[in-house]
C-alpha cells in the first residue's frame, strides 16, 4: 500500500538481502495476505516484471488510510482524516473496481465469446514508450483478445474511453491475427449501442 511492490523495493525497505524474501513472500501468498502480480502473457513464473501487492481490501484500507492517520483517528478527527484522505480514497476504489472487472470477465459473455481470466498489462509499447491497461483476456477459443478500461468516477466519457483503448491495442506489442475487442467497465453511462461493450456495477456483481 507504501509504493515499495517489487522484490529490491521490500528488500531496501526493511533492510534485508533481496534472496532472502523468497520463502517469507511465498507464505504470505499462501496464506492469503499478499499476492504474485505478473503482466498479460507473462509467466507467473518469471521475476522480473513481477509486483507483490496486498491482497485484501480491508488491509489495504488499513496501511493506506488507517494506519497513517491513526493519531488523530484517536482524538475523533475523522471528517479531518477524510478529507486529507480523500486522493487515496479514490485511488482505493479505483484499484477495487479494477480488479473486480478483471475478476469478472471469465464470467461474461463479450462480443459472442467466453474468455479466459483477464490480467493487467504493463511495458513499453510498439512505439517504445510505457503504457498501462487495466485489463487483457483471450477468448476461450484463442481469435479474439479483449482490452479493458475499468472507471469508477460517476460518470465516464465513453467515447474518449474507447479511443484511448484503440491505440493501445494497436500499440500492444504480443498481438498476432486475432480479432481485437473493446470493452469499458464503468458506474453508469449514456446508452450506446449493442455493439458497444460497457458493464456496470450491475453487470459485475451479477456474475459474483
Amino acid at each position: 500500500a507504501g509504493g515499495a511492490n517489487r522484490v529490491s523495493e521490500i528488500a531496501g525497505r526493511i533492510g534485508k538481502p533481496a534472496t532472502s524474501l523468497t520463502r517469507p513472500l511465498a507464505n504470505l501468498i499462501q496464506l492469503g495476505y499478499i499476492r504474485k502480480d505478473v503482466p498479460f502473457g507473462v509467466s507467473s513464473r518469471s521475476g522480473k516484471k513481477t509486483l507483490y501487492r496486498i491482497e485484501d481490501p480491508f488491509l489495504q484500507f488499513w496501511y493506506r488510510i488507517v494506519l497513517p492517520n491513526y493519531s488523530l483517528l484517536e482524538q475523533d478527527l475523522i471528517d479531518a482524516v477524510y478529507t486529507a484522505s480523500a486522493q487515496n480514497l479514490s485511488r482505493q476504489r479505483s484499484e477495487i473496481w479494477e480488479e473486480l472487472a478483471r475478476q469478472s470477465t471469465s464470467h461474461l459473455e463479450i462480443a459472442g465469446r467466453q474468455w479466459k481470466p483477464a490480467a493487467r498489462w504493463w511495458g513499453n509499447g510498439r512505439n517504445g514508450k510505457n503504457m498501462e491497461i487495466d485489463l487483457i483476456a483471450e477468448s476461450i477459443d484463442g481469435q479474439s483478445i479483449l482490452f479493458g478500461e475499468a472507471k469508477w468516477q460517476k460518470k465516464s466519457n465513453i467515447k474518449q474511453i474507447l479511443n484511448k483503448l484503440n491505440q493501445q491495442a494497436e500499440n500492444f506489442p504480443h498481438i498476432g491475427k486475432q480479432k481485437i475487442v473493446l470493452a469499458v467497465w464503468c458506474r453508469q453511462h449514456e446508452k450506446y449501442p449493442e455493439h458497444v461493450h460497457i458493464f456496470t456495477t450491475k453487470d459485475v456483481l451479477a456474475k459474483e
